[in-house]
Protein backbone atom coordinates (compact mmCIF):
# COMPACT_ATOMS: atom_id res chain seq x y z
CA UNK A 1 0.00 0.00 0.00
CA UNK A 2 1.23 3.39 -0.67
CA UNK A 3 2.01 6.02 1.64
CA UNK A 4 0.12 9.29 2.38
CA UNK A 5 1.62 12.09 0.54
CA UNK A 6 -0.89 14.87 1.84
CA UNK A 7 1.33 17.58 -0.42
CA UNK A 8 0.12 15.80 -3.49
CA UNK A 9 -3.34 16.46 -5.65
CA UNK A 10 -5.06 13.14 -4.12
CA UNK A 11 -9.09 15.14 -3.49
CA UNK A 12 -11.43 13.27 -5.31
CA UNK A 13 -13.17 16.61 -6.46
CA UNK A 14 -9.55 17.46 -8.16
CA UNK A 15 -8.43 13.91 -9.24
CA UNK A 16 -11.81 12.82 -11.04
CA UNK A 17 -12.43 16.29 -12.81
CA UNK A 18 -8.93 15.63 -14.04
CA UNK A 19 -9.50 11.95 -15.29
CA UNK A 20 -12.45 12.48 -16.93
CA UNK A 21 -11.22 16.16 -18.57
CA UNK A 22 -7.73 16.48 -19.49
CA UNK A 23 -6.35 12.98 -18.32
CA UNK A 24 -8.42 11.17 -20.81
CA UNK A 25 -7.75 14.08 -23.87
CA UNK A 26 -4.23 13.73 -23.36
CA UNK A 27 -3.69 10.18 -23.71
CA UNK A 28 -6.42 10.16 -26.71
CA UNK A 29 -3.68 12.22 -28.51
CA UNK A 30 -2.02 8.88 -28.61
CA UNK A 31 -4.08 6.08 -28.69
CA UNK A 32 -8.40 6.22 -27.93
CA UNK A 33 -9.18 5.32 -24.40
CA UNK A 34 -11.75 2.25 -24.54
CA UNK A 35 -11.47 2.26 -21.12
CA UNK A 36 -10.73 3.61 -17.29
CA UNK A 37 -10.44 0.74 -14.42
CA UNK A 38 -9.86 1.71 -10.51
CA UNK A 39 -8.16 -1.12 -8.57
CA UNK A 40 -6.35 -1.07 -5.33
CA UNK A 41 -7.77 0.70 -2.31
CA UNK A 42 -10.42 3.24 -3.50
CA UNK A 43 -11.75 0.33 -5.81
CA UNK A 44 -12.01 -1.82 -2.37
CA UNK A 45 -13.82 0.97 -0.34
CA UNK A 46 -16.98 2.42 -0.64
CA UNK A 47 -17.17 5.68 -1.95
CA UNK A 48 -19.01 6.81 0.75
CA UNK A 49 -15.91 5.89 2.61
CA UNK A 50 -13.15 7.29 1.11
CA UNK A 51 -12.36 9.98 3.19
CA UNK A 52 -10.92 7.23 5.52
CA UNK A 53 -8.09 7.42 2.22
CA UNK A 54 -6.66 11.11 2.76
CA UNK A 55 -3.63 11.32 1.21
CA UNK A 56 -3.26 8.28 -0.78
CA UNK A 57 -2.81 7.41 -4.30
CA UNK A 58 -5.42 6.51 -7.06
CA UNK A 59 -4.57 3.66 -8.79
CA UNK A 60 -5.67 3.08 -12.23
CA UNK A 61 -6.01 1.19 -15.09
CA UNK A 62 -6.31 2.85 -18.47
CA UNK A 63 -7.12 0.58 -21.50
CA UNK A 64 -5.68 1.78 -25.27
CA UNK A 65 -4.82 0.13 -28.03
CA UNK A 66 -1.48 -0.41 -27.22
CA UNK A 67 0.17 0.03 -23.43
CA UNK A 68 2.17 3.15 -22.94
CA UNK A 69 5.10 4.06 -20.41
CA UNK A 70 6.31 6.74 -18.48
CA UNK A 71 2.84 8.37 -17.57
CA UNK A 72 4.11 9.65 -14.47
CA UNK A 73 4.32 13.15 -16.89
CA UNK A 74 0.21 13.03 -17.07
CA UNK A 75 0.06 12.42 -13.17
CA UNK A 76 2.77 12.65 -10.75
CA UNK A 77 4.61 15.10 -12.53
CA UNK A 78 1.98 17.50 -12.57
CA UNK A 79 1.22 17.20 -8.67
CA UNK A 80 -1.71 14.38 -9.13
CA UNK A 81 -1.04 11.51 -6.46
CA UNK A 82 -1.94 8.87 -9.60
CA UNK A 83 -0.39 5.28 -10.20
CA UNK A 84 -1.42 5.87 -13.78
CA UNK A 85 -0.84 2.02 -15.80
CA UNK A 86 -1.91 2.37 -19.56
CA UNK A 87 -2.46 -1.11 -20.61
CA UNK A 88 -4.24 -2.86 -23.82
CA UNK A 89 -7.47 -4.89 -23.11
CA UNK A 90 -5.66 -8.40 -23.49
CA UNK A 91 -3.51 -7.08 -19.91
CA UNK A 92 -6.76 -5.76 -18.22
CA UNK A 93 -8.38 -9.85 -18.89
CA UNK A 94 -5.16 -11.05 -16.67
CA UNK A 95 -5.59 -8.68 -14.00
CA UNK A 96 -9.57 -8.94 -14.36
CA UNK A 97 -9.15 -12.53 -13.78
CA UNK A 98 -6.56 -11.96 -10.72
CA UNK A 99 -8.14 -8.96 -8.75
CA UNK A 100 -11.75 -9.12 -7.80
CA UNK A 101 -11.98 -5.36 -6.98
CA UNK A 102 -11.06 -3.53 -10.25
CA UNK A 103 -14.17 -1.39 -10.54
CA UNK A 104 -15.13 0.57 -14.21
CA UNK A 105 -15.16 4.18 -14.13
CA UNK A 106 -15.54 4.69 -17.50
CA UNK A 107 -17.53 4.28 -20.23
CA UNK A 108 -19.77 2.44 -17.88
CA UNK A 109 -19.15 3.60 -14.21
CA UNK A 110 -19.81 0.87 -11.62
CA UNK A 111 -19.51 3.66 -8.88
CA UNK A 112 -21.25 6.39 -9.79
CA UNK A 113 -18.78 8.74 -9.64
CA UNK A 114 -18.55 9.66 -13.01
CA UNK A 115 -22.15 11.59 -13.72
CA UNK A 116 -21.06 13.42 -10.32
CA UNK A 117 -17.94 14.97 -11.24
CA UNK A 118 -18.19 15.36 -14.91
CA UNK A 119 -20.36 18.49 -13.47
CA UNK A 120 -17.02 19.76 -11.92
CA UNK A 121 -15.04 18.97 -15.53
CA UNK A 122 -17.74 21.40 -17.26
CA UNK A 123 -17.87 24.15 -14.56
CA UNK A 124 -13.55 24.25 -14.69
CA UNK A 125 -13.56 23.86 -18.70
CA UNK A 126 -11.37 20.92 -18.40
Amino acid sequence: MSSARLDMIWQPEAVLPYLFGALKAKIETVSPVAAIYLFGSRARVPVSEWHILEGKDWDLYVVCDFPIVNTQIWGRDLGYYLDLVVITQEQLKKCLETDPHIQKLYPKDALGVHKKYMQEVKNTGL
